[in-house]
């Protein structure tokens, strides 16, 4: 029975053993195959995407707890190698499928109470539990496939890794050398390689990027530019090893980079460097001698504003030192000012061809007086200056022009006078006198003021005249005030006039501006028509004569188309064809009403006329041609309109017989106004005979002697 026993313990120690190994072996495997993967895995995401440094980081954190997981389960392995007898038979008697029903088991613990001798029994037992364990195949303590398995995976994931290293070694080196190594600079291995050029600078306006392109060469290539968290891509088509981009008018420091092919670049900087800023400007003016004015000292931000003429000694005060300052001028018309720059030689204010538009005259720039690192004086003068900047030098860098400064040359305005006092009728009386008030402003200072006149001109004698023809009443010296006030008393006889002729009175000034010194500035033109009893005889014996023959003028034509719409009547009565529905007559006959509609209505506006400017005398006869105007002729005009609303010929006929007959209504009461108002005349002249003579003979007697 001892070694009967003794085989069954030899027999589950030999399992114990194997248990042992194999288990060992399974740990092993899987912890080679999932460290092998990930490892692979992650080469190869990166080959094909080349990790940023964070994502190297992840990546390698994601391998240390892999092996940190997998590692803990090896340990646990080895920790739980020294399986007990119980143990080992548990797991056999698990393998079995329960058909050793604890025989196994129970018979290592009787045989170890037998040997203590605490059971009676348990020799009995334990011999026939050997019995039937005998007739029994027991199988092993642990399988063999699932170490196996493991271990045929690491090896294969080794072979794998073997034969990339093996196909792509620097590619496989690299990648692996970037995960293994976070933090290392290692450099993936590229189909592309770009190098870029200047890489980080510091400068601004136009930026030359070079990129020389090894290895494969990419269709285009991308500029990536990062400007304030704003993103944007430039695509540049590559036509040789070499491609060059130009970035525009750098003005704020920016990130740019590389991409082509599968090569990115690293973010490369181009720093803007600080401008020199204007602090402030200080401007002593020195005005022109004729206004009088004492110099001006002001401060300003840079934009300057005085009198056309002015010569400005300038101080700019800069934020920060500068080697060199240059004054740049752009002159606002074609013709260049040749004393705008003040300090600048004959030679270098060569002008240059161009349009009215402010330009840049390069020649015209001015070095600026160096009084300290951050001060510079110069010179300016307004005349035809619109606008200035500053070019600041600073060593090691590109000159660095500033933003445009106004120049607001004000001009010395034209003189302002007035007149007041004059008849608001607009006639003057031939034996009486008027005071009148001449008021003149100037922004600067006056010279002279003065009151003038001149006799209308009439159209047969509109030959030039000296001064326009304007001849002094009275002037006054003003000894560069500002504003005055005069005034004068005048009567006609001063004019050298007569009744009814007219006079333009005027109110004039001169400045003290040297280039318009013997100019005078003329306000308004009043015109004044010298009266007495005859000459309102005249004016008005005048006015019925004309609205006399007006009358006679708007009867003829009205005649005229009364006879034009007589002729359409009877053509359209004689062929009633000529009035079809044919869309072409139709549009003629449209047409035709509308042009008589058109010259009644303007007949109509000149009888309204007619009335308003008829005498006053008239009476009744004006109250008559309103009423013509205002009835008669609107209904013509309505009539002919109603034409082009007709559907059928018939409808034609009769509007167009309507306007007829109305016109021929008109036409009547015309020739009886017209026949009233020559009684009218008539009735005038035997009236106001004998003071009309009277006024004759007066005239006549003034030529006389102005004659002799």
């Amino acid at each position: 029975m001892i070694d009967r026993i003794d085989g069954l313990r030899q027999f589950v120690e030999t399992q114990r053993n194997r248990w042992q190994r194999w288990n060992l072996l399974e740990a092993l495997g899987w912890t080679l195959s999932a460290v092998w993967a990930y490892f692979l895995v992650a080469v190869l995401v990166d080959s094909l995407v080349h990790l940023p440094i964070w994502g190297r980081l992840a990546t390698a954190s994601g391998l240390c707890g892999v092996l940190f997981w997998f590692g803990r389960g090896l340990a646990r392995r080895w920790h739980a190698r020294q399986a007990t007898e119980d143990e080992i038979a548990l797991s056999i008697e698990r393998r079995f499928a329960g058909q050793i029903q604890n025989r196994l088991i129970n018979t290592l613990q009787l045989s170890r109470e037998a040997a203590q001798g605490q059971y009676a029994l348990a020799p009995a037992l334990v011999q026939e539990n050997c019995r039937q364990l005998s007739q029994l195949r027991l199988p092993t303590a642990v399988a063999i496939q699932p170490a196996t398995m493991w271990l045929a995976s690491a090896a294969t994931f080794t072979l794998i890794a073997a034969i990339g290293w093996m196909w792509q070694p620097l590619r496989f080196a690299s990648s692996a050398k970037r995960i293994l190594l976070p933090f290392a600079a290692v450099d993936p291995v590229y189909r592309t390689r770009l190098e870029v050029e200047p890489g980080n600078i510091e400068a601004s306006g136009d930026v030359e990027i070079r990129v020389r392109i090894l290895g494969e060469r990419p269709h285009e290539i991308m500029i990536l530019l990062d400007e304030q968290n704003r993103r944007s891509t430039q695509f540049v088509s590559v036509q040789s090893e070499t491609v060059t981009y130009t970035l525009r008018n750098v003005q704020r420091s920016l990130s740019y980079a590389v991409h082509g092919g599968d090569f990115t670049s690293p973010y490369y900087r181009i720093e803007v460097p600080t401008l020199a800023r204007l602090q402030w400007v200080e401007v002593n003016y020195h005005f022109p001698e004729y206004t009088r004015l004492p110099d001006k000292s002001v401060q300003t931000t840079g934009d300057l504003e005085s009198l056309e003429g002015t010569q400005a000694q300038l101080k700019f005060v800069f934020d920060q030192p500068v080697e060199g300052v240059r004054l740049l001028v752009r002159e606002g018309s074609d013709g260049i000012s040749r004393n705008a720059l003040a300090s600048v030689s004959d030679s270098d204010r060569a002008s240059e061809p161009g349009a009215s538009a402010p330009r840049l005259i390069k020649d015209a720039a001015v070095e600026l007086k160096k009084f300290s690192a951050t001060e510079f004086s110069g010179e300016l003068i307004f005349a035809n200056v619109t606008e200035y900047a500053l070019e600041t030098r600073r060593p090691g860098q590109t000159p660095q022009r500033s933003a445009w400064f106004n120049i607001r040359t004000v001009a010395d305005e034209l003189p302002r006078a007035t007149l007041s006092g004059l008849p608001t009728n607009g006639e003057l009386s031939i034996d009486s006198a008027i005071v009148l008030q001449v008021d003149a402003l100037d922004d600067i200072g006056l010279s002279r003021t003065g009151l003038f006149f001149r006799k209308t001109k009439s159209k047969a004698n509109a030959d030039p005249m000296e001064d326009d023809g304007w001849i002094a009443l009275q002037t006054w010296p003003s000894e560069n005030a500002r504003q005055t006030t005069k005034t004068t008393e005048v009567t006609p006889t001063a004019f050298g006039v007569s009744e009814g002729e007219r006079i333009e009175l005027a109110a004039r000034a001169s400045d003290s501006c040297p280039d318009r010194a013997a100019m005078w500035t003329t306000g308004t033109t009043h015109l004044l028509l010298v009266t007495g009893d005859g000459s309102q005889l005249q004016l008005l014996y005048e006015q019925i004569l004309k609205s006399e023959a007006e009358i006679a003028g708007v009867i003829a034509v009205e005649q005229k188309l009364h006879a034009t719409l007589d002729v359409l009547i009877r053509k359209l009565d004689a062929d009633p064809a000529a009035d079809g529905n044919v869309l072409e007559r139709v549009k003629g006959l449209v047409l035709e009403a509308a042009e008589h509609s058109k010259t009644q209505d303007q007949l109509r506006q000149t009888a309204g006329r007619i009335a308003r400017e008829m005498a006053p005398p008239a009476g009744s006869l004006r109250l008559s041609v309103a009423m013509l105007a205002d009835s008669e002729m609107i209904r013509a005009i309505r009539v002919l309109d109603s034409v082009a609303t007709r559907d059928d010929a018939a409808g034609r006929r009769t509007s167009f017989a309507d306007a007829r007959a109305t016109m021929a209504r008109t036409l009547q009461s015309l020739r009886e106004i017209h026949e009233h108002y020559i009684h009218f005349r008539k009735e005038w002249e035997l009236a106001h005979m004998t003071p009309f003579l009277r006024m004759l003979a007066d005239r006549q007697a003034i030529l006389r002697d102005q004659s002799v």
